[in-house]
């Protein structure tokens, strides 16, 4: 599916392709689709295990499934960050902990805006929406300003990026090549 956005978007404009956002984009959701269940180090839980967990447990496994998947975001956009705008950011990992929910009340709000029309709905979506905007900028600027919150890097050479999405791609392949779950981690 993903695969095929990708292909109808670039149909109606090949030009996407060089675009550094479209780049991104489709690398961020290869990293949450593909490469974090690869990094998973345990199977998936039975129904049984999921119901009886206690909520440390539940707190504990969300936790991990979101520093997992913002690794894997990490992995995938990292090289072409350093590569195209010469930086890095390592506080991404915990700052996509903190801006996922706000970014995710941020589009449930806005699925509300047709009813902006409204007068004081509209003015309640403006007002809710502008705070967890607020809120955002604050963390995002917050984390930047900590020491080693992003660091400017020279950018590595084109045949140094294709070999790193190349073993990228074998590493999380070699599960399903039937190497061991421990390697493609």
């Amino acid at each position: 599916v993903l695969g095929a956005s990708a292909l109808v978007s670039l149909v109606i404009s090949p030009a996407d392709v060089a675009d550094l956002g479209f780049q991104l984009s489709y690398l961020c959701v290869l990293g949450i689709l593909v490469v974090a269940p690869c990094m998973r180090l345990r199977g998936p839980q039975t129904d049984s295990q999921r119901l009886t967990r206690t909520p440390f447990q539940v707190t504990r496994d969300w936790l991990g499934a979101s520093l997992r998947i913002s690794f894997a975001v990490g992995l995938c956009t990292w090289p072409l960050l350093a590569y195209s705008v010469h930086v890095v950011s390592p506080s991404m990992l915990v700052t996509n902990l903190l801006i996922g929910p706000l970014l995710t009340a941020m589009l449930a709000l806005a699925i509300f805006t047709p009813l902006a029309v409204v007068p004081f709905v509209g003015a309640a979506l403006a007002w809710a929406l502008s705070m967890l905007a607020g809120l955002l900028e604050l963390i995002a600027g917050t984390f930047a300003k900590l020491p080693f919150g992003y660091l400017f890097m020279p950018a590595p050479p084109e045949w140094w990026l294709a070999g790193y999405y190349v073993a990228l791609t074998l590493l999380v392949a070699g599960p399903r090549l039937r190497l061991p779950r421990m390697l493609g981690a």
